[in-house]
């Protein structure tokens, strides 16, 4: 199991992290992939495709900072109230059964180390999914990470290349 206890553990879990990923064409079908490996499946689609609208508004005029992420997580979950929304979470989490993010007293100053995010600092889509993997390995939500991670990885895609990076969808 991968322990993350220090800024070079997040880059180095990152850096073996091989996620499948695809360009799609529409908000629709990024929301779409986004929300598909989820057990409350299609629950969220809608609200993601408001996220997302948002965060590509958002990147046209500036980088997204930390409390632009914690909205994201609020719109992006806004049907599981009683989540925390747009709050780091205050336990302890193992995902996948192989990774164990950081404790949460260092969820703070590990997404200060990774924000602001924007076109003005990942100019690449390699870039921006080094991004997602680095958010992903923080793991800062007790849930919707995967979310709000899609989220972000598909609106800057967006951006650079009029398609939406997002996760390729797998059979459950």
């Amino acid at each position: 199991m991968d322990y993350i206890k220090t800024i070079d553990d997040i880059k180095n879990h990152a850096a073996k992290w091989k996620p499948s990923n695809i360009l799609v064409d529409t908000i629709e079908e990024a929301s779409d992939n986004i929300n598909f490996p989820h057990e409350d499946y299609p629950l969220h689609v809608n609200s993601t495709i408001l996220a997302i609208t948002h965060t590509v508004d958002i990147l046209r005029e500036r980088n997204l900072t930390e409390n632009d992420i914690r909205f994201i997580h609020k719109v992006c979950m806004k049907e599981k109230e009683f989540l925390q929304l747009g709050q780091w979470r205050t336990g302890e989490v193992i995902v996948n059964q192989v990774l164990c993010p950081p404790q949460p007293y260092l969820i703070s100053p590990y997404m200060m180390s990774i924000l602001p995010v924007g076109l003005e600092f990942q100019k690449t889509n390699d870039e921006i999914l080094n991004w997602f993997k680095e958010f992903e390995t923080i793991h800062p939500f007790e849930d919707g990470n995967g979310r709000v991670g899609g989220v972000v990885l598909a609106a800057m895609t967006f951006l650079l290349n009029d398609k939406f990076l997002v996760p390729k969808k797998f059979k459950k």
